[in-house]
């Protein structure tokens, strides 16, 4: 069985970030990196933490 990871609400909860350069983000729910792939993706110069 092959487990495949849905994120759940991610556009608006990448909008609702607001990323902005240079900036710090927390993930605390890591998982498959769904959330995590769309801050880095959205600003190549913020930083994230991912705690699973």
């Amino acid at each position: 069985m092959e487990f495949k990871h849905i994120s759940v609400l991610f556009g608006e909860s990448i909008d609702a970030l607001n990323i902005k350069p240079n900036g710090i983000y927390a993930d605390g729910t890591l998982g498959g990196g769904g959330h995590s792939h769309g801050i880095l993706s959205t600003n190549d110069s913020c930083r994230l933490i991912g705690i699973d």
